[in-house]
């Protein structure tokens, strides 16, 4: 390999973009469908006096989420959404079980019920369809928040856009895999 390709390569991982986002999404569902969305009760899984318990960090991410949606034609309301948005913080590692029935992943729906380790400092958005109250799409990233010390709402910013940036699936993504 040229040292001119190796660098070439260098730099991209150095300069790799965003947190690691994982998305999943119910790959029979049409996104386009979705109009208006509304937030589920949030979650923070901390100790108390830790970066997440802040009383900036949830508006933080809700500002974000509904700027962010606002730019793909969605809005947010108060009742009747066509989406409720449930986020989670998690900050300290967890072991949890798999749900029953199928979730999806990049690789397709899995048969659920086996558990994995939730990391430390993971924020999780779900988005459920509230008709049927089923999980359609769920982006993770780890790191997107610390246990101690104020937290860094510009960052966290950053990973909710990264996260965000996954929704909604790409038309042909979920059209093949109809």
């Amino acid at each position: 390999m040229s040292k001119t390709a190796l660098l070439g390569i260098l730099l991209l991982v150095a300069c790799g973009g965003g947190p690691p986002v994982q998305s999943q999404f119910n790959p029979e569902v049409d996104f386009t469908e979705f109009k208006t969305f509304t937030f589920a009760e949030q979650s923070v899984s901390a100790r108390e006096g830790s970066a997440a318990t802040d009383s900036r960090v949830l508006p933080a991410i809700r500002e974000t989420i509904t700027a962010d949606l606002s730019g793909k034609s969605m809005r947010l309301v108060e009742t009747d959404a066509d989406l409720s948005i449930s986020v989670t913080i998690i900050l300290a590692e967890e072991t949890a079980a798999g749900e029953t029935g199928y979730y999806w992943d990049p690789r397709g729906a899995t048969e659920g019920g086996d558990s994995y380790v939730i990391k430390e400092g993971t924020l999780i958005l779900d988005f459920f369809e509230t008709a049927g109250d089923q999980r359609v799409w769920r982006s993770i990233v780890n790191g997107a928040a610390s246990r101690t010390g104020d937290p860094d709402l510009p960052r966290l910013k950053e990973f909710v856009l990264a996260m965000l940036a996954e929704y909604p699936p790409a038309a042909e993504a979920t059209a093949e895999d109809r």
